[in-house]
């Protein structure tokens, strides 16, 4: 969120990119293929191409593994940290990947449906689970608008 207010997109959350301290403070690293919104430079310009997916696929939002430059912002790294929060309550990728092929991890996170969580467990909160179900929208439009949103959503379902 702190990123966020200041028009920065980080572009490839993954549970790789984030550290937990030993107070359990998380902390995000690794900010090579983050971009300002509002003023891109041209460094970052060079290294961005339209139509090539950038990040890590198995976490990367629809409109990423498209490569759909124009169209990635805050939410997309919000479909991300979902996609993270989704894989540490479950142990589970929120879409079917099928293994063996890396062709196959971005047309899932394009293509593929979101598998609810009580799919895998019944006795998962359904108020988590509409949250987190939000935030895998395809559509960015139909995501909590900021990482501030999903916090205030997930708080009434923790604990």
């Amino acid at each position: 969120d702190y990123a966020h207010q200041r028009d920065v997109v980080h572009r490839d959350l993954s549970l790789r990119n984030i550290l937990v301290s030993e107070r359990g403070t998380p902390k995000l690293i690794d900010f090579g293929l983050a971009k300002t919104l509002n003023n891109l430079d041209e460094t970052m310009a060079a290294r961005t191409v339209q139509g090539v997916a950038l990040g890590t696929p198995l976490y990367a939002s629809p409109e990423a593994a498209r490569g759909l430059v124009g169209q990635i912002d805050h939410r997309s790294d919000l479909y991300s940290l979902a996609t993270i929060l989704y894989v540490l309550l479950l142990r589970k990728h929120p879409k079917k990947i099928e293994r063996g092929n890396d062709m196959k991890v971005p047309m899932a996170s394009v293509n593929g449906e979101v598998r609810p969580p009580r799919q895998f467990d019944p006795t998962f909160d359904i108020g988590l689970e509409a949250v987190l179900l939000r935030a895998l929208q395809s559509d960015p439009a139909h995501r909590q608008q900021t990482v501030g949103e999903l916090v205030d959503e997930l708080r009434l379902y923790a604990g």
